[in-house]
Formats: C-alpha cells, structure tokens, sequence
C-alpha cells in the first residue's frame, strides 16, 4: 500500500487516512493473553463487533476526497468507494470466519450499494470467493487487476558465487507469522539437502521461536530478527537464489521483492500462489500436505487458528521431498538458474510494474468517477 500511495495513477493524489491511535491500542491489546481471552470468550461471542472494528480502521474521508479506496472495511459515505482486497473477502471482519458469516447479508448489501462503484482483487480465488459468497450483483464490480512495485534496484553477481542460497522472508514484528509463512518447511527442506550439498546456506529473515532456532541450528543458517535497512534487504535478495515461500497462501510484498530482485520462488500451490508463480518460469510450485487444514469451508480465514497452526507442525515427509527435489533441479543446473532469473525479471516487467498496476487503476478509477456524475 506504501508502493501504491507513494506512486499513484497519473491524474491521480493519495491522501493516507487511518485512525492510528486507535489502532495502537488494538495492538497492545493484542499481545495481552487477557485480553484475547476475554475478546474471543466473552466480547466476540455476545456482541457483533463488527461495527467496533469498522471504527478501529477508519477514520471520515478528508472534505477534498472524490474517491475512497479501503482495503479492509466498508464505506459508509455519501461518496463513492472502492474495495480493495489484498488477499481474500475476509478481510472485511479481520479475517474472522464467524464474523463474515454473522454479518454476511449486511456486507452484500454494502457492496450492492451504488457508492460502491468496484471491488479490485490480485487473484483468481479471490475473485471466486466473492463470488461464491455475494450476489451477482456484487460479482458483477469485482476488476481482477495485477499489483506492481518499482523496478528491480539491485543485480545479483553470480559470476563468483560458490555456493546456493535458501531465502525464507517472514515477519520481524509478529512471532506468530513463524509457521503460517512456511517457516518449519524453510528449516526441513534446508536440513533434508544440507545432508547431501555441503555448500547449502539459508537466510532466515523473521522472527524465529527459539524452540525452533535450537532443534535446527546450524553454521550455515544464518536468522535476522530485526529490522534491517532498505539496502541491507537488497543486499540479502542479492545472496539468494531461490525465496523459499511455503505458507498457508501468497505473501505479496515476498513475492514482488524477490521478483524485483530476479529472484524465483518454490511456493506451495496454495490460495493465490498461482497467479503470481509460474512453475519453470519464475519458479516451482509444489502440491500441500494433505495434513494441512486448506480444503474446509472457513479457508483462508483459518489459518491463524490453532488447530491450523497443529496441521502445519504435522509435517509431511513426502511434501518436504517434494520441496527438496525442486530446489535440487536448480543447484544441479546452473544455466537453468540463469534462465529463471531473466524469466523472472521478465514476468515482473511486464505483469507486476508499477506502470502496469496504474494503466489498470487509472480505468477503474476514471470509470468509478463518471458513474458517479
């Protein structure tokens, strides 16, 4: 969203609006094992706390504002608004299944409303996601656009590289993102090949549980819980060459990064992963344990829940082989990685650039505004 604001289609101004204060306390409140349990066992479970939440993460549009764009909640304005989902429709009730089907019929009549002039989507499930749950009338606005970032701002040198580099990018500010991002994977794949190539490494950039951090340590991982700067980051893009991203479905600030930095991707064939991967082109995708919890009704909007959380720690022997032997086919052919890295940039260029997001926007935007004179 930084991306997005800071480069707006042309004829276009962002103007950032949120209620940050609010959402600082919601923050704190959050790292409180007190009061999860009295929001999930008592508020969440009397109370429809949608309303609550529509307040927490909005604030009244500026008096100059012509368009709203959200990507979490819905409008109540007299003026037009667009919905932007970045993962699934499920982000309308914070990703809480209960709490979309609770207040479901009260959605679909916000999204039926004339305000609401589009609904732009990344990928093809979310697309169909709305579309299994709304009306026609609310799948007939969904626009399914392509996001960008800008170019590529680092090469990497492979002339002098010796060895092969495992890439995992999960989050420095949410320990809980650990295994949702495919994190345990990242550390059973780099263990299964570290028995058979002793040039392997793996950079794991996230927070890791130090449970974890003792059961795989290892000279040639090296883990980053902080935050690093902008050229830090590049350089570490620059080391690797492949983005281990086996989570629970696309994580698109990973993806556009690494494929910014021509980088590609071994993912699980998860929600939205194959709009974004393109197996031997920018990478690999490889077919879920059937342990992990993604065929029920409440998915993705489960994956934060413990019993989800219990299928990812049921590893998989086959599923990590399966990983293993993806990442083999690139250490054991060198021209195949060059090939893949020029692929790579090549998807990026052309599906996931800035220009290409805003020649998009642009006509969603202009279309919402002349609807609305």
């Amino acid at each position: 969203m930084k991306s997005m604001s800071s480069h707006p289609p042309k004829g276009y101004e962002f103007i950032v609006s949120s209620n940050k204060e609010a959402e600082s306390i919601i923050s704190k409140l959050r790292g409180s094992k007190f009061a999860s349990y009295i929001y999930k066992n008592i508020v969440k479970k009397w109370f429809n706390v949608l309303p609550l939440l529509n307040n927490i993460y909005t604030s009244k549009s500026p008096e100059n504002t012509d368009l709203i764009l959200s990507t979490t909640t819905v409008i109540n304005e007299d003026r037009p608004w667009i919905l932007l989902v970045l993962d699934s429709v499920y982000c309308l009730t914070g990703m809480d299944y209960s709490l979309f089907m609770k207040n479901k019929l009260k959605l679909q009549a916000s999204l039926e409303d004339d305000n609401c002039r589009a609904i732009i989507v990344h990928t093809h499930d979310s697309k169909n996601l709305i579309e299994r749950h709304f009306s026609e009338k609310v799948s007939n606005k969904i626009f399914l656009t392509t996001p960008g970032i800008p170019s590529i701002k680092s090469k990497p040198d492979l002339k002098e590289k010796k060895d092969f580099t495992l890439l995992f990018m999960g989050s420095i500010n949410n320990p809980q993102e650990f295994l949702i991002k495919g994190g345990l994977e990242a550390l059973e794949v780099f263990t299964l090949l570290n028995k058979k190539y002793a040039n392997i490494k793996l950079i794991m950039k996230c927070v890791v549980p130090n449970e974890y951090k003792i059961r795989y340590m290892n000279e040639n991982i090296t883990f980053i819980d902080k935050m690093v700067s902008e050229e830090e980051v590049n350089k570490i893009y620059s080391q690797a060459d492949i983005l281990l991203s086996t989570g629970a479905s696309y994580f698109i600030m990973a993806y556009f990064e690494s494929f910014s930095h021509s980088l590609p991707i071994l993912a699980y064939n998860t929600f939205g992963v194959s709009d974004f991967v393109f197996p031997g082109k920018n990478g690999f995708i490889v077919q879920p344990s059937k342990n992990l919890l993604i065929n029920t009704e409440d998915y993705p909007a489960n994956v934060r829940s413990d019993e989800f959380k219990a299928s990812i720690k049921n590893i998989d022997p086959k599923t990590i082989n399966a990983l293993a032997e993806k990442v083999e086919i690139l250490i054991n052919n060198k021209k195949l990685r060059e090939d893949m890295r020029k692929d790579t940039i090549k998807i990026f260029k052309e599906r996931f650039s800035i220009e290409n997001q805003n020649k998009k926007l642009k006509k969603i935007f202009d279309e919402a505004l002349k609807n609305g004179n």
